[in-house]
């Protein structure tokens, strides 16, 4: 029968090489006596042990209760050696080196590589150790992760022959602008009581055709890159001004409807403003970003940063920003489509408070905070295009050295494995980031190229200029206006505004003939009103008719009328042309 040993140290190599030990060493009679009668009890015990493992006699609570025993090696090898001629030195030399040999197997802690060779190391640890980063990749099944399936961006919920105007009326909605129209009217009540004479045409309220105008003048100013010209210059009537602005409205409506502006309740704003220091825009913004979301639907992959809108005034949430071109002004964080810049999500940067403002538990917990990166990962005395990986189920953490003295940390929770850019040689991480990171700054170069931001004192009139400069934007990215140009697409959006408000004010009879011929030929109308063709016959009444054109105070009746718009004007009024001159 096969004899089943107990589990002993392994056995001493028998090839080593005896030395001889003179024979007047230091190794007393009772020391060898001892090592003899070790030997006949380990062999007992063997002996025993060989008869338990075969009849299964012990209990298994015994087994483990009872202390393994280790042999001692000199008697184990005396059991198994049968050559008497071994030196008693060469014996008890070996019987030290395996305690010792055995005892170091069994005292020494499991070997953990040092911080000297952190790639070797399985995990890696911040400074708080929340996180555990391992650094092999996690294994993954064919399956695409449901997070990295794309859909298209794609314009939704309009139809597809809309124009440029009724586009924008969906960003800027008619609530929107009924919200401005009632507190801009609250404003202007304000006003007409300093003012005598309170039935000026420049203090009357707003309607919603007047506000469109008064928008689309602004589109304009940003067409003409003369968003800060004095408005003295874009109504000046010497030939150096724009047409334009002096058909529409007069240059008094216009500055009124400016200073007018308001977007919020004066009356309960102090109250708003305890938990809300926006709260003055805070309405109108939410609604806007509110339609961009509702007409959009987000792409592949999305930008966040910041934008930076220029205000030099004062306002407790102003930043200065010394990598921005405008250096001082407020804060947007902006979440747009990487691929056409459109913009998708925003929120006005008002303090710490204002981060992370509605965010769920799930995304907030891709919130790693800097403490959690190894400090292998921080290494700046790495090799130049080394890279290190740190993974988690659905975190990738990845350091590059870019260059001497430099490292580059980034986390991405779209990949999960280590790979290289073949055409850069560089991360694949990295190359994504650079490749769609300027999702923001497109939409800000938009903005900035062509912007109806006029300067003002007034941050909430700052923040509605950007409003618009964003609102032409996403309408022009929804419009797909590929094959023409911007510049062409806000000509158009700006005419399709002003024209209504220009056609009402075409049909004044009291306008000048001049300001009649200039609304005419933007319309693309010969004449202003009344009949096609001129009369060579002169107009005039039975009885006498106040003259239009006198004030109330030097009104003179006449017999009189214009051959062409038909109203009584008197001599003094008017001025005979000859009909060649006609």
């Amino acid at each position: 029968m096969n004899r089943k040993r107990c589990n002993t140290s392994p056995e001493p190599s028998t090839s080593r090489k005896m030395q001889h030990v003179p024979v007047n060493c230091n190794i007393s009679d009772e020391f060898i006596e001892s090592l003899l009668c070790e030997s006949e009890e380990s062999s007992a015990d063997e002996e025993d042990c060989i008869q338990s493992d075969c009849g299964n006699s012990s209990s298994e609570e015994d087994k483990e209760n009872e202390e393994p025993v280790l042999p001692t090696p000199a008697a184990s090898y005396l059991s198994e050696s049968s050559n008497d001629d071994i030196p008693l030195s060469s014996l008890v030399s070996r019987a030290n080196s395996q305690e010792r040999e055995t005892s170091r197997q069994v005292n020494e802690p499991e070997t953990v590589v040092s911080s000297d060779e952190p790639r070797h190391k399985k995990y890696f640890y911040g400074k708080r150790r929340c996180m555990k980063w391992s650094a092999e990749g996690p294994s993954r099944t064919t399956r695409t992760p449901a997070h990295n399936i794309v859909v298209p961006s794609t314009a939704t919920d309009f139809p597809p022959d809309s124009s440029s105007s009724q586009l924008f009326g969906l960003l800027i909605s008619e609530s929107i602008k009924n919200k401005i129209i009632s507190f801009t009217n609250q404003r202007l009540e304000m006003t007409r009581e300093k003012y005598k004479r309170r039935n000026k045409p420049e203090l009357k309220n707003i309607d919603a055709l007047e506000l469109d105008a008064f928008i689309g003048l602004l589109i304009f100013s940003a067409v003409f890159k003369s968003n800060d010209e004095d408005i003295n210059a874009l109504f000046a009537t010497d030939g150096t001004g724009r047409d334009i602005f002096r058909a529409v409205m007069s240059k008094e409506r216009f500055a009124m409807i400016l200073l007018s502006l308001r977007f919020d309740d004066a009356s309960t704003r102090d109250q708003r403003k305890q938990t809300d220091v926006a709260t003055a825009i805070a309405d109108i913004f939410s609604e806007f970003i509110a339609n961009c979301q509702k007409y959009y639907k987000i792409g592949e992959t999305t930008t966040i940063d910041e934008m930076l809108v220029s205000f030099r005034g004062r306002c407790r949430w102003k930043k200065y920003m010394p990598n921005k071109p405008c250096k001082y002004g407020l804060e947007i964080k902006c979440l747009t489509d990487s691929a056409t810049g459109y913009l998708y999500n925003a929120y006005l940067y008002t303090g710490k408070n204002s981060d992370g403002n509605g965010l769920t538990e799930e995304e907030k917990k891709l919130l790693v905070p800097t403490q959690e990166i190894p400090p292998e990962f921080l290494d700046k005395k790495r090799e130049v295009h080394s890279t290190m990986y740190g993974f988690t189920k659905e975190l990738t953490l990845l350091s590059y050295v870019p260059k001497k003295k430099k490292t580059v940390q980034m986390i991405s929770s779209m990949h999960h494995e280590e790979s290289i850019d073949s055409t850069k040689s560089i991360p694949e991480i990295i190359s994504f980031y650079n490749a769609t990171k300027g999702g923001v700054d497109s939409l800000d170069e938009k903005c900035a190229k062509y912007t109806c931001a006029k300067r003002s004192r007034r941050w909430r009139l700052v923040i509605f200029f950007r409003i618009l400069d964003v609102a032409a934007a996403n309408t022009f990215i929804i419009s797909n206006y590929n094959s023409s140009k911007r510049m062409e697409f806000m000509k158009d959006l700006g005419r399709r505004l002003v024209t209504p408000q220009l056609e009402r004010r075409y049909a004044i009879p009291q306008l000048s003939h001049e300001l009649k011929s200039l609304m005419g030929r933007i319309l693309g109308k010969d004449k202003p009103t009344g009949s096609n063709q001129q009369s060579t016959e002169i107009l005039k009444f039975e009885t006498l008719k106040n003259c239009y054109m006198c004030f109330k105070q030097k009104r003179r009746r006449t017999h009189y009328g214009c051959t062409v718009c038909g109203q009584p004007v008197c001599l003094q009024c008017s001025k005979p042309t000859c009909n060649n001159c006609r």
